[in-house]
Order: C-alpha cells, then sequence, then structure tokens
C-alpha cells in the first residue's frame, strides 16, 4: 500500500465521520481524526483502548475497498461494540467462541442503520434469536444449542460424526422458531461450514489490548459516551432507538440534578496511591503545638475559653475526603474513588463530603462506600466554605475531582490535595496536586 492510498483512505474515513454527524450525531461523537489509526495487520478494522484512549485502527486496504455509506455502517458497528461491552468480555467466560461471536455480531448489527460491507451476521440470519435480546442471552441459547448437537452427534455413531464438520451457527433455518427450534439444533445439518467459516466483520483480536487494564477500559468508554451524550441535543437524543438510548444511560449514569444516587459494586479495586508518603509533609504541622481555648492554660487555668493553650492534636490527622458526585464522575471513576479512600482510611480520620453543586452529605467513613448521592451539576467550592470547614475541622482536605468545575480563586487555611481523576484537569492554581492511576 502506498503512500497515496493511505492519505485517500484516511480523508475517505473523516469524509465518513462528517457525514455523519447529522444523521447518526451520537457515534459520531465517539470519533474523532486523531481516533483513526492505520494499521494494515487487522485487515479490515476495529476498535480497541490503548493507554486508556478509544482508537480504531483501519487496514487502508478494507477501507477503499467500501463506499461512504458503508464506511458509516462500519463505524456504528465499532460503536456499538463498546457501547454493549463486547471489547471488554472476558473470552474465558465463553467457552463457545463461535456462538459468541455470532451474538456479538448479530447484537451489534441490529442498532446499524447504514448498509455493511461484505457478509456480516444479522437477526434476519437466526430466526430463532429473538430481537432485543442482550447478547449474553443470545450467546446462552446459540451455546445450549452447539452442546445439545455435540451430544446427539455423539450418540449417533462415530460413522455419523465422521461425516462432516462441527455444526456451526451460520444461517436460517426453516420452520417454526421457538425455544428448542434455530440455525443451530437436533435437526440441523451436519453439512454446514466449519466454525473458521463464522467471521466478524471487524477485527475481535485487538480487543485483548483493551482487556489488558479493563477498569481504565471501562473508564475510557464511559467517559467517551457520558461526552458524547452531552453533546447531542434532545431533537438528536430522541432519534435514537429507545433500546439504544438505555444502553447509553447505562454508561452514563446521573443526569438528574442533584437527587440521584449511584450504587458502587463493593471492593472490586484496590487502591494505588501511597498516602502515607502523599500527605507526611501536609499533616507533619498536625504535631505542632497550636493555641486552644478548650483547655485550660497551664499557669492560669482560671482563663479557660479566654487565654489559650499550647495542645498538640490526635495522633491520627483528620482528613476531610470530598468526593465529586456530580453526573460527569461516571461509575468507574467513582470506584476508583471508593478503593482510594479505603486505603487512606487505614492510617488517618476520614471524614466524607459529598458535593455536586452543593454539599449533600457529610459523615465519618467507617468503610467502603456503597453508593453516592448527587449526580447533578459541578461546583467545587461549596466544601472549602467556612460552614463546611467548621464542622469537620479538617488538616487536610484531598478532594476527589476530574476538576471539571469552578473552583476557590483564593486556598483555604488547609491544606489541599487535588485528587484528579486519570482524565481530569487542575481546577486551581493553588493546592497540591496527585493523578489516580489505574492497575
Amino acid at each position: 500500500m502506498n503512500a497515496v492510498d493511505s492519505n485517500l483512505a484516511k480523508g475517505m474515513l473523516r469524509i465518513a465521520i462528517q457525514r455523519m454527524v447529522k444523521e447518526h450525531p451520537f457515534h459520531a461523537h465517539l470519533l474523532s481524526p486523531d481516533s483513526l489509526v492505520c494499521d494494515p495487520e487487522v485487515k479490515t478494522m476495529g476498535v480497541t483502548i490503548r493507554g486508556g484512549r478509544i482508537q480504531f485502527p483501519y487496514a487502508p486496504e478494507f477501507v477503499l475497498r467500501c463506499s461512504y455509506d458503508e464506511l458509516i455502517g462500519v463505524f456504528q458497528h465499532e460503536v456499538n461494540h463498546l457501547l454493549f461491552g463486547h471489547v471488554l468480555a472476558d473470552p474465558a467466560e465463553y467457552p463457545d467462541a463461535e456462538a459468541r461471536v455470532i451474538a456479538e455480531e448479530v447484537t451489534a448489527n441490529e442498532w446499524v442503520a447504514a448498509p455493511l460491507p461484505g457478509r456480516p451476521l444479522t437477526l434476519d440470519q437466526f430466526p430463532a434469536l429473538r430481537p432485543l435480546d442482550d447478547t449474553d442471552t443470545r450467546y446462552a441459547y446459540l451455546a445450549r444449542k452447539t452442546a445439545n448437537l455435540e451430544q446427539k452427534t455423539v450418540a449417533m455413531g462415530p460413522k455419523i460424526a465422521s461425516s462432516g464438520p462441527k455444526t456451526g451457527h451460520h444461517g436460517p433455518k426453516s420452520g417454526p422458531s421457538g425455544p428448542e427450534s434455530g440455525p443451530i439444533g437436533p435437526d440441523s445439518s451436519l453439512d454446514s461450514p466449519a466454525v473458521d467459516d463464522v467471521a466478524p466483520l471487524d477485527n475481535h483480536d485487538i480487543w485483548r489490548e483493551a482487556r489488558e487494564n479493563p477498569v481504565l477500559g471501562r473508564l475510557a468508554i464511559a467517559s467517551a459516551v457520558q461526552k458524547a451524550r452531552q453533546a447531542v441535543d434532545p431533537s438528536q437524543w430522541k432519534g435514537l432507538p429507545g433500546g439504544l438510548r438505555e444502553k447509553i444511560d447505562e454508561l452514563a449514569a446521573g443526569r438528574s440534578a442533584g437527587t440521584e444516587t449511584e450504587n458502587l459494586p463493593y471492593g472490586q479495586l484496590g487502591g494505588s496511591i501511597n498516602w502515607r508518603r502523599q500527605l507526611r509533609h501536609l499533616v507533619a504541622q498536625s504535631a505542632v503545638p497550636r493555641p486552644v481555648l478548650h483547655r485550660p492554660p497551664r499557669r492560669m487555668p482560671e482563663l479557660i475559653g479566654v487565654l489559650p493553650a499550647q495542645c498538640r492534636l490526635a495522633a491520627k490527622p483528620i482528613v476531610m475526603a470530598v468526593i465529586d458526585t456530580s453526573a460527569s464522575m461516571v461509575v468507574a471513576l467513582l470506584e476508583i474513588i471508593d478503593a482510594e479512600i479505603s486505603r487512606l482510611g487505614r492510617d488517618y480520620q476520614v471524614t466524607v463530603v459529598e458535593c455536586d453543586a452543593e454539599v449533600v452529605l457529610c459523615y465519618p467513613y467507617r468503610g467502603r462506600l456503597k453508593m453516592v448521592h448527587g449526580r447533578g451539576g459541578t461546583d467545587l467550592r461549596p466544601p472549602f466554605e467556612a460552614q463546611s470547614l467548621a464542622r469537620v475541622r479538617p488538616d487536610v482536605i484531598v478532594y476527589f475531582t476530574d476538576g471539571d468545575g469552578p473552583a476557590p480563586d483564593r486556598a483555604p487555611p488547609t491544606p489541599v490535595i487535588w485528587c484528579l481523576t486519570p482524565f481530569g484537569s487542575r481546577p486551581a492554581t493553588w493546592g497540591c496536586e496527585i493523578r489516580m492511576t489505574v492497575r
């Protein structure tokens, strides 16, 4: 492939994205010229996650064989693999590889409005599969049919068993559909194509790159989906099929202002930040004697409350852990924060403050978080107000956020650490900055 053809292929993809903006705006917002990666080794096209970024590798030869409408269909197909969780699915949980490919391809293609190149696997080829079923439901049905056929083949004896290759799920079967009918069943032909003939439209092998760090992958997908969701206007949103809107909302949760809760998975992640090292120099001042009024002066005890006494703070400094619970903080981010606060709580007295556009809750940390509250807009200023600080009286403030909101112009008297999400941006020039990592 020469440089001219490579540039032509990239130009065709960019034009296809531009054409998608009007008819398929949500899918178009998940694509960008920077996410397109020329990679002839993929043979066709694919989608994966590398370094926390969604990428769409493509082979120029494949692109040049497609029309613009077909490229739009392929882009829809790739985005649907992201939305329906196919990219991060663990192959070990789906031992029937053929059934899994069919379930994934049929589900992705069910929501593609544009034409597709080649011979894609579509729902009309498998009348026993019900419309709108999820990928796992379809896989379970197809895998069960394969197992039933193999059992019958063994029972019929080696002569019949050796008369042809293993039956696959390759096309429609005449007759009524139902729980025991379909393209694979006891009456299926034994001379259908072999498993290798069931091929996806795109390259699924590159998904292994995304599965190397599934937590970061989920975070990258959820963040990208939420940004695309926010970019479409109400009329464009209503133009999407209802089932697809539900799947998108699962990934971009929390669009109502201020009154929503979000349940968090329990104990799936471990914190990665060395909090002892990060906080040591900030809380060292807590060991320095400070003037307090609640203890009597040693030389003049009768002047308690009037003359301050010198006092050292408790052995465990008080950390105010502020969680940004706005809609921009997707569940994958909150899971990471949950793990970090759990690790922080091992060595410090932690008070959790949940805040979206206002402080929603304030409570002592007692263990792993089960849910968060808020899920509205973002304002980073309320936890720094005098009332909030007086309530907690922290020795240090750790603010877990993506930084997407206004912060105070001036630093508070208490030391502050901005603990930013992997893709977050620092909201203020003051305070220390550390960044959460995903392992």
